[in-house]
């Protein structure tokens, strides 16, 4: 699923697909497999995934069950729970809690 540059969208989503968020994804919950918030995208709602890529801006509490990706222009905020925690040289980590293991 993708959510367009041109949206935003205020609700949960539940998938078992990937999700890539281009967009704005607003409140509710997002539960999916895999979920990428591109440049330009935010994801500003809880998050459930397996795995998360960030190249735009999170800013919500999110558990990754098997890892996290934070791109060089990425903006964090929140709380980022997962297993497995990569951020590269770079990313604004302003106001972001990171912890590397999960609690279930």
């Amino acid at each position: 699923y993708v959510i367009p540059h041109s949206y935003a969208i205020s609700g949960d989503i539940f998938t078992n697909r990937p999700v890539a968020v281009a967009g704005r994804l607003v409140g509710g919950v997002l539960k999916a497999s895999e979920a990428v918030v591109l440049a330009g995208g935010e994801l500003l709602s809880t998050a459930r995934v397996d795995s998360l890529r960030i190249l735009g801006r999170v800013a919500t509490d999110v558990k990754a069950y098997k890892s996290v990706q934070v791109a060089d222009r990425a903006q964090v905020e929140g709380r980022i729970e997962s297993p497995r925690l990569s951020v590269e040289a770079g990313a604004s980590l302003s106001e972001a809690e990171l912890v590397v293991g999960l609690r279930r």
